[in-house]
């Protein structure tokens, strides 16, 4: 069974949790790897849950995936999710925060490029 991971940056610094029971399990890092392998380790520290049996499912918020991701354009993601480069510059900064809706709008964008990038063939010549 997978878990949800939800990633948030700030500064530099990575920030994940997770919920175990009622417990929100909560651990930093300075990259993906590192945070996801402490997250399993707290999980195992307070559940005793085996870290081999850990399945994350990743859940990014804007400003972290942006930065995973930070080959991705910001103007084309706006672009192809009909939307003004710059409010979703200020989401990505956190000068502004997205409605659900809009958050759904930008994740369906991504979406899109993906499918599109998974549906390119290229020619050997």
């Amino acid at each position: 069974m997978k878990r949800k991971l939800i990633i948030e940056e700030n500064e530099g610094v990575l920030w994940g949790r997770t919920f175990e029971d009622d417990d929100l399990i909560v651990g930093e890092a300075d990259s993906m790897q590192s945070l996801i392998i402490q997250m399993k380790e707290l999980l195992f520290s307070f559940h005793q849950i085996e870290p081999q049996t850990v399945d994350f499912e990743i859940e990014y918020d804007l400003t972290a995936f942006f930065d995973r991701f930070n080959y991705l354009k910001l103007n084309k993601v706006a672009e192809v999710a009909g939307m003004n480069y710059s409010l979703l510059k200020q989401y990505v900064n956190k000068k502004k925060y997205p409605s659900e809706s809009q958050t759904k709008r930008i994740e369906k964008a991504i979406h899109q490029i993906a499918s599109q990038l998974y549906e390119v063939r290229l020619h050997v010549a």
